[in-house]
Parts: C-alpha cells; structure tokens; sequence
C-alpha cells in the first residue's frame, strides 16, 4: 500500500517514536522498517519529545533524560548507537571466534596476531590436525555447504527468524536464490548444531460467550473472498508479562492475509475490540460487502459490538461453538507471533516490553 495518504493514529506515532530511540538505529531505518515517511516520522518524534519536556519511555516505561533538549537527547542517542555498534562487532568477533573451531582457514587469517601453537591450543585443534588441513583444498560441495551455512547463520541473525527450523529456512533461503534441499539443509544445521527453538504454549481461555446473547449464523463456511475488505476475521489472546495480562485483539483480512488493526490493552472490553476494527477500517474499508467473522465471545456479541457493525451494514459472522477452524487465519497469526517474537516461556518482563515487540512485529 502505498504510503501516501495513509492516516496514522496517535497511538502509531508514539509507538513509532519509543521504537526509534529505544532501538538506536537512524530514523531513515526505522521509517523503513514501518514504511513511513522519514520526515513524518522526526516530526513525530521532536513533538513528542517537546510535550514530555524532552522525556522519552526506556525499556521499563520510565523516563529518560527528563528535561534534556532534542539536541541533548539526539547526541545521547548518537553516543548510545555508538556504544550499541562496539558491542555488536564485539560480538561479532566472538561469533566468528566460536567458528574457529576446526575451521584451519581462519586460524590462518589469526597467525599475524598469535602464534599457531596459542591458536590450536583456545580452539582445541591439534597442531598435526591444523596443518594436515592446511594441506588440503576444500571440495566444491563444502564451499557450498559453508556459503549456505553462513546464510543460515545471517537469517538467524534476524530476531524474528532465529528460531527457523530447516523447512522455513529452506524457504527463505530459495528466496535468496540458493536452490537446494530441505534434507541438505537440515544435515548443514545439524552439523553446525543450530536447532529450531520451540516457545513454550500457553492458552488461557479468552472465548467466553454471553449466554443471554444470540449468536450469529456462520456465513464464511466455504466461501472464498475475491479482494479486499469481503471477508475479515478478528480474535483476542491474552500475553504474559511480570507486570500483568495484556489482551490482543486482531483484525485480519482473509483476501491478503494482513494484519489491517489490532488494538493492545490491559483489558478484555468490548472498546479493545472496537479500537482494533477502527484502525482496520482506516486501510481497508469494512462496509455492506463486509462480513465480518469471529468466535462468540461475549465482546463479538455485545450490543456495542452489533451496533459498529450495523453503522457500516457489515455482516456479522460467527462460528459454531468449539468449532475454531473458519478462524484459522488468527489462529494461525497468533502461533507464529508468539514463536517469533515472545521470549522463551512467554512471559515478558514488563508490558511496556510486550507492546514495544508486538509493534514491531506487526
């Protein structure tokens, strides 16, 4: 969708602020990461920052330079990314050491700075072991296999993709032209020791319906959309943090598959839902070709609810009762978030934490 035109809420442009200066990346990476216009978005960022009188959210939610200017505040940030940077390639270095390990060739490109003996001895590889496999060239195929391997090794880098197991790494490596199979990936992962990670599965009950409530019949049971906006699905979950449940309410369009609204709140009201569906209808319009398909919570149900609907003529739909497969398309969303982006066990530390992340990912 194109960016021109869009219309953002005050709720995205403080999110999108508190995601540029926690992240320490510039704002030209940031707007692109949200695919918003860089310009917008300092303007967002220098207002916000004048009306706290120069405070922005750390990672706990607190505030940060509390009566700093923005220049203060930007040369902070500029010091902070530069920390940022040093750590990074600190990292880096550790990374490629720990691939040292029998790996001869980057013990040779180490031999200007230590000696052999030292470099055999850290990485535990024998001195007649080192200089045997200095003697031999490599085959083509294991050339191949370690240019795979560092790709897998730069898409794990990724947040949101290190958790990839070898079918999904496969995919995405095909996208990065590399053509082979998911049985050879999965035999370069498993010699590398990379496994995929599993997040642990929480379900709450979050379908509580109302009983004094009449429930809508299922109108999406095989049907197909044919474009935008004819059939959107919606449902809520609930996240873990230390600081107490928050409560996600998406809104997703069958056609393209998209997250178009989801609101995040502290509560389970039937407003969180509303919320979510007001920013769904500002991308793709929810009219009288709309239908409209959840569970029957008691939020889908509730006469507010009914009434959003019945302004715009959108059908309402619902599900039968224990019946959750016409709404796999949250289902599916939700599992996918919380394996990619929720920490392991699923609880996040504070929920300033869980809304910075399920921003990002969205």
């Amino acid at each position: 969708m194109s960016k021109t035109g869009r219309t953002y809420t005050e709720e995205f442009r403080r999110d999108a602020v508190d995601l540029l200066l926690s992240s320490g990346k510039p704002a030209a990476q940031v707007a692109r990461e949200l695919d918003v216009n860089v310009n917008s978005l300092r303007t967002w960022r220098d207002r916000i920052l004048n009306q706290s009188g120069g405070g922005s959210r750390d990672a706990a939610g607190g505030e940060a330079g509390a009566g700093a200017s923005v220049e203060e505040l930007a040369d902070e940030i500029k010091r902070l990314r530069k920390e940022n940077e040093y750590l990074r390639r600190q990292r880096e270095i550790l990374k490629k050491a720990a691939s040292i390990l029998g790996e001869d060739p980057q013990i040779e490109s180490l031999r200007e700075d230590f000696a052999i003996t030292e470099l055999c001895e850290i990485f535990e590889v024998s001195q007649s072991g080192y200089y045997k496999n200095v003697s031999r060239q490599p085959s083509q195929r294991e050339k191949e296999n370690e240019s795979i391997l560092n790709k897998i090794q730069m898409i794990r880098a990724d947040p949101f993709k290190d958790n990839y197991g070898s079918p999904r790494m496969t995919e995405e490596l095909r996208k990065h032209g590399f053509d082979c199979s998911e049985n050879r990936i999965a035999r370069i992962m498993a010699e590398a020791d990379i496994d995929a990670s599993a997040k642990a599965a929480f379900r709450p009950k979050t379908t509580i319906p109302d009983s004094n409530a009449s429930p809508s019949p299922n109108l999406i049971k095989d049907l197909v959309p044919g474009g935008p906006g004819e059939i959107v699905v919606s449902d809520i979950i609930y996240i873990a943090t230390k600081e107490g449940w928050l409560y996600l309410a998406v809104i997703i369009d069958l056609f393209t598959r998209e997250v178009t609204g989801w609101s995040l709140a502290d509560h389970m009201k039937t407003e969180l839902l509303i919320d979510a569906a007001e920013k769904a209808a500002t991308q793709t319009p929810i009219t009288r070709q709309t239908v409209f398909h959840s569970d029957r919570g008691s939020q889908y149900s509730s006469n507010k609810m009914r009434k959003w609907l019945k302004a715009r003529n959108a059908r309402q739909s619902m599900s039968a009762s224990g019946y959750c497969y016409d709404n796999a398309a949250c289902e599916s969303f939700f599992s996918i978030l919380k394996r990619e982006s929720f920490p392991d066990g699923c609880v996040f530390e504070t929920q300033t934490d869980a809304r910075r992340q399920v921003f990002k990912y969205i």
